[in-house]
């Protein structure tokens, strides 16, 4: 999925700046748009850089560049990942390397106004920069998907990752409520929560469609009816600053949210 870390990375390479963006699951290197796709950091310059970081466990690899510029973007909540480090020794998780990140980045900066409030007095020179979005990329009339099930009503439609923090419960509520619309939601499944959504996909108005490339995400947003931001509200979504409302709102989709 394109999120926030692509975004940032493809606007740095429109204003001109050599850009790789790191990622060990590439066979090789290749290039998108402005951007180089590499395997390793080192595939990369080693010295006169900016790191791009929002993930602090990997502070243990700033010393192999020569004096880098680091910033640092808290994109959500620190308890985002403590489920996914259950057993993990602490100086693997996120928590450990967090603080000394903050003291000694360049610059660190913050999605939402809530992460500001969490985070201010570590470093009371954070910058708040939220989310936004291309409108032009979501504006622009696509074609239907042809994988868009057919319905007589509307399309109730998400987009995004089917994780801990997505409402199964709010969902039901909407399918069983309007059983002449279609709920269709796009995008991976965390494996912890796919027992929910098989339950919930097993009504006649609910599909799921698996994740779709990037550059698709538009035209299916531009087939709903109404976009939804199902989310539980707890500490971990009240940081969030959804990209999906922004991209619903570009495709002219009226939206619903939880609060």
């Amino acid at each position: 999925m394109r999120q926030r870390p692509q975004y940032i990375v493809e606007a740095f390479a429109r204003a001109g700046h050599p850009t790789y963006f790191v990622d060990p699951r590439e066979p090789g290197e290749r290039t998108v748009g402005n951007v180089t796709i590499v395997p390793s950091i080192a595939d990369t310059p080693q010295s006169g850089v900016i790191l791009y970081v929002h993930f602090a466990p990997v502070r243990t690899l700033f010393g192999r560049y020569e004096q880098p510029a680091v910033v640092y973007d808290i994109l959500d909540d620190l308890s985002i990942s403590d489920p996914d480090e259950v057993g993990m020794p602490e100086e693997r998780r996120v928590r450990y390397h967090h603080g000394p990140v903050v003291e000694t980045a360049d610059v660190v900066v913050a999605s939402a106004p809530a992460l500001i409030e969490t985070h201010m007095h570590e470093r009371d020179d954070m910058l708040l920069i939220e989310n936004g979005v291309d409108p032009e990329a979501f504006g622009a009339p696509r074609a239907r998907p042809d994988d868009m099930p057919p319905t007589d009503g509307m399309v109730i439609g998400y987009h995004g990752m089917i994780a801990r923090w997505f409402d199964f419960a709010m969902i039901a509520a909407i399918a069983d409520g309007f059983p002449d619309h279609h709920i269709v939601l796009v995008g991976p499944v965390d494996t912890g929560v796919a027992d929910r959504l098989a339950e919930l996909t097993g009504r006649g108005n609910v599909t799921h469609l698996g994740p779709r490339p990037s550059d698709e995400i538009a035209a299916y947003v531009q087939a709903f009816d109404v976009g939804l931001v199902p989310f539980v509200v707890d500490d971990l979504t009240r940081a969030v600053s959804p990209l999906k409302m922004y991209e619903y709102m570009a495709a002219g989709v009226p939206v619903v949210a939880a609060p």
